[in-house]
């Protein structure tokens, strides 16, 4: 940590602040005190009615300005919403796409694994006379019941 500076008790004095000396010479005092003490009265110069009268005047105008500009703003929303929810379906639809590919190929492999684990039942079955018999009987059957 540094050392802090000291002052010296002894130390004078660098120098000065100012240069000039900013106090009134004597006998301009009395350029600085007003003559008349007493305040200037003004007179309203507008009556309370046309005081009311212009407020209200000013409020309508206020008001009308901001329905336009909230009609303004409402109008360009208008404009503005059905372009954004065109690029939203826009985007959904081809989401929507990607995933139902995702969901095709992921049935295809299913249905090729669970083919690939019954195959060899299947063959072994289709190979014994009797479940041949047995499941053309069936057929005969079903085919009569139609």
């Amino acid at each position: 940590m540094a050392a802090q500076p000291q002052l010296r008790a002894d130390a004078a004095p660098v120098g000065i602040l100012f240069a000039e000396d900013f106090d009134l010479p004597e006998g301009y005092a009395h350029a600085l005190v007003p003559e008349d003490p007493e305040p200037e009265v003004i007179t309203p110069s507008f009556s309370l009615e046309e005081v009311a009268a212009a407020r209200a005047e000013a409020f309508e105008d206020g008001e009308r300005a901001g329905r336009a500009a909230a009609r303004a703003e409402a109008d360009a929303r208008s404009v503005v919403a059905p372009a954004e929810i065109g690029r939203a379906l826009t985007d959904a639809t081809t989401v929507a796409a990607r995933v139902a590919g995702e969901a095709a190929d992921n049935l295809a492999r299913l249905l090729l694994a669970a083919f690939a684990v019954i195959a060899p039942n299947l063959r072994r079955q289709l190979e014994r006379p009797s479940f041949l018999k047995k499941e053309a009987k069936n057929f005969c059957f079903a085919v009569a019941d139609l």
